[in-house]
């Protein structure tokens, strides 16, 4: 039985917290400016997890640190995926898309994922993590590229003195998924030196789709994957496909023999990782130390999809087209047969990411300080086929060779194809070099005091190659050819940033940044943003920022390629109805349709871009109660296809829209499936607004036991998209995947060497992906943990996710139940850390 709580009855919950950050009276480098404040509060919208709160989340990985941010659970993808993707886990704030987040280590870049555009945050082991810092705003005025939403910036241990090691067991109640971990710590630090070194393993068994039958719905049967039974269809008329003969009885379905397809696919892959994390600083004299670091993940991964569809035609002639008369079809022209290949297809995954880098930083003079920067950077990715795929041609033919009696008997003939069994190769890389010079100071004084400047460049080179092996490249194999990019580019930046201590209570701040890109173009975005604080105990801060998103290299360097997508073509409706065709094609035009796809990269691709507002305050009355809010408003421009791309450019072909102008074309050939020429192309907009608020607060009970609780709440107030220039802008708010809140809240209670936290994550309801279905239901999570932490043993870490076994909300009209994009799916899940120095 599920019981649901409003989110006001949160909010009056939320009003007890753990105390608030405090201010440091040394100088401290903040997330959001290259200039060392007093105070971590400043101008920006910025959210912290320190170490004890990710130690609180019971979080396996980065992803599930940041699920315990409301404005990061608008549709993050966790680990796994519906597909054949890779074992990646982003971050997606505001719910713009995960490409348009950027995560920084330590202030810098970190490498994206070629797939997908995005970071994969499964690269940073945990166990290195010393807090994170989530900028909720626009931030390219000091970052550059890819800071639309927001910047979450993950801060790593610097000091540390002695070893400490971890082990932590982590076991699903339903079976599947089991985790081990294994961490340890070591360093040292003395007046000029220090070095820390974290390693890491990870074992994860797989969780295949089987163990979890109330996510997928395993009774939608009829695949278009194909049948180990076969279907076949006259090619006179395709209209209508016909079961195999061995067929049983209870999967015969009208369009061919059913198929539990969803059950031949991994939910979460089996994966083994290993990475190890290093920094370290040497104190040159009295005013300049040189740093380096670097850090190396090796991850393997397996996952499992169903078998392959070979699809071939039997022609008039051919022996097995008698197999096919008398029952109920033309066989004149002959028939198309579909069937399935006998084994699974497994894919073997294997990441090698590395990143080395160093410096130099010290005292000019003064105030006066600099920062010299290097790094580099490489991630390779190889995907290899090792059961499932086979050659196409010499499989149809040894298919086409055996009796007609023969030809939907996978069990008999599965022998055939093994001498076409091929084992194949998909591979992604990309490389990063990066230099950066930055300088501060302050220049003079002020009313509230010295005017802050920074200002400084960077270069950075980029380079990414995505290709397979010449088995693919001939398009031999089943499977169709791959992606192939090779491209590059430079990008040289320069920036500066102000801040001016106007009066002890006004600070205004003013950032720019001008990169220019070897490929595309030059773009400069500023930001403006102030601080007030009339009181001590109560500020207001505000900003506005242009940001911006360069287009990304796969995008602009993508071979061409063809595919379909399934559409409705209101144009092609009414031009059948204008021609007067019979009832049955004027259905069947006016119905969903296979439309042809010939796409590719686009060369003449510019950047997305963002205007940001935010404005916000502060309310601190003691050291126990804290309270923040801040609305935000934020318009995407000339941004990238965001899936609804192929409907979008007929719907806007349809309403008489020249799409010629934006670089599409459709073709309608007589008696053939249209087909759309449309590169990457520049065509959505997307426009938000919506509220944060924080809430914090800690009291004594006992005089041995605290309470502390926390509330994070993020309200949209309008959530609006444009797929394509003149069709205008529609709402989407509480449609599927885009709630219209989402709340992350925790009490913890203290006592002694001990403490018991209770985290509760919250989203609200929101459409089905048939939007007529109706709604999945409000959801609440609760995560549970104890800690115990005595010096002998050391800490002692119990916990359960998802502690009382509550399911997400399903959709029985859908063939996938439960999305893994903000839910999770493993069901309640118990875990047992120790952590231990010695």
């Amino acid at each position: 039985m599920h019981t649901h709580r409003s989110k006001f009855t949160w909010l009056l919950l939320g009003i007890l917290v753990s105390p608030p950050i405090q201010a440091d009276v040394e100088r401290v480098e903040v997330t959001g400016t290259r200039i060392k404040r007093m105070d971590i509060e400043g101008s920006a919208n910025l959210q912290i997890i320190d170490r004890e709160r990710i130690e609180q989340l019971g979080a396996a990985n980065l992803s599930d640190v940041l699920r315990g941010i409301a404005a990061n659970n608008f549709g993050s993808w966790d680990s796994g995926g519906l597909s054949s993707a890779s074992n990646v886990a982003h971050a997606n704030i505001r719910g713009l898309g995960e490409s348009r987040t950027l995560v920084l280590i330590n202030g810098r870049r970190l490498e994206r994922d070629t797939n997908f555009d995005a970071v994969d945050l499964n690269m940073i082991p945990v166990a290195a993590v010393e807090r994170i810092d989530i900028m909720k705003e626009g931030a390219s005025a000091i970052y550059g590229s890819d800071a639309l939403a927001g910047v979450i910036n993950v801060i790593t241990k610097k000091t540390f003195q002695g070893v400490e090691a971890s082990i932590e067991q982590r076991v699903t109640e339903e079976g599947g998924g089991n985790e081990t971990r294994i961490s340890a710590t070591g360093g040292f630090s003395t007046e000029r030196a220090n070095l820390i070194v974290v390693a890491s393993f990870k074992k994860r068994d797989e969780l295949a789709r089987v163990d979890r039958p109330w996510v997928v719905d395993r009774n939608r049967m009829v695949s278009s994957l194909g049948s180990p039974y076969g279907r076949y269809r006259s090619l006179a008329d395709k209209s209508k496909f016909y079961f195999g003969p061995n067929c049983p009885d209870n999967l015969q379905r009208s369009d061919g023999c059913g198929f539990k397809y969803m059950k031949e696919r991994s939910l979460i892959p089996a994966e083994e990782s290993a990475s190890v994390f290093i920094d370290s600083s040497y104190e040159l004299n009295a005013s300049h130390r040189v740093f380096l670091g670097g850090r190396v993940t090796n991850r393997n991964n397996r996952q499992t999809i169903e078998p392959h569809r070979l699809d071939f035609e039997i022609l008039p002639g051919d022996e097995q087209l008698g197999l096919f008369n008398g029952l109920g079809l033309t066989t004149g022209d002959g028939v198309e047969v579909q069937i399935a290949m006998p084994d699974q297809r497994v894919d073997d995954e294997n990441t090698l990411n590395y990143q080395y880098s160093g410096g130099i930083k010290g005292d000019i003079v003064g105030s006066w300080e600099y920062e010299v920067f290097g790094g580099f950077s490489r991630s390779f990715t190889e995907r290899t086929r090792t059961q499932g795929e086979y050659l196409e041609q010499e499989s149809i033919a040894a298919i086409k060779s055996v009796s007609s009696d023969d030809l939907f008997n996978l069990s008999k003939n599965a022998s055939l194809f093994d001498p076409y069994a091929v084992t194949t190769d998909r591979f992604t890389e990309s490389l990063t070099t990066e230099s950066s010079i930055v300088v501060s100071g302050d220049l003079f004084e002020l009313p509230g005091g010295y005017v802050g400047v920074s200002f400084g460049g960077t270069q950075q080179y980029s380079e990414i190659n995505q290709g397979q092996d010449q088995l693919i490249k001939d398009e031999q194999t089943i499977t169709g050819p791959g992606f192939t990019v090779n491209n590059d580019r430079t990008v040289n930046s320069l920036f500066a940033e102000m801040v001016l201590p106007v009066s002890d209570s006004i600070e205004l701040s003013f950032a720019g940044r001008y990169d220019s890109y070897s490929d595309y173009g030059n773009t400069t975005n500023p930001k403006a943003a102030f601080k007030w604080e009339p009181l001590k105990q109560l500020s207001f801060r505000g900003s506005a920022s242009r940001a911006f998103k360069a287009p990304p290299l796969q995008e602009l360097g993508l071979e061409p390629f063809e595919s379909s997508a399934s559409v409705k073509d209101d144009q092609g409706c009414r031009i059948a109805q204008s021609q007067n065709r019979s009832p049955e094609e004027i259905e069947e035009a006016c119905d969903f349709i296979t439309v042809i796809l010939e796409s590719g990269g686009n060369p003449n691709l510019k950047e997305e871009n963002a205007n940001f507002l935010n404005v916000g305050m502060v309310f601190e009355p003691s050291r126990r109660f804290y309270f923040s809010a801040d609305y935000w408003v934020l318009e995407v421009e000339n941004g990238l296809d965001q899936g609804e791309s192929e409907q979008a450019i007929f719907d806007a072909a349809a309403k008489g829209i020249d799409i010629t102008k934006y670089g599409a074309s459709i073709e309608r050939p007589d008696g053939e499936s249209p087909i759309l020429k449309a590169p990457i192309l520049n065509i959505a907009g997307n426009r938000s607004t919506g509220i944060d608020l924080k809430i914090q607060h800690n009291y004594r009970v006992l005089p041995t036991l605290t309470l502390a609780m926390t509330h994070d709440y993020n309200q949209f107030l309008e959530k609006k998209r444009e797929d394509f220039p003149g069709l205008g802008f529609t709402s989407v708010l509480g449609n599927y995947l885009n709630p219209r809140w989402t709340a992350v809240n925790a009490a913890t209670l203290s006592w002694e060497n001990q403490n018991l936290t209770l985290l509760g994550t919250s989203i609200d309801k929101h459409r089905k992906i048939d939007p007529d279905n109706g709604y999945l239901s409000r959801y609440t999570r609760f995560d549970l943990q104890y800690r115990y932490q005595n010096d002998f043993i050391g800490t002692v870490a119990l916990g359960a996710i998802n502690a009382f076994a509550d399911r997400p909300p399903t959709d029985p009209d859908s063939i996938i139940r439960v999305t893994k994009d903000i839910y999770n799916v493993r069901g309640r899940t118990f875990y047992a850390k120790l952590t231990r120095a010695f």
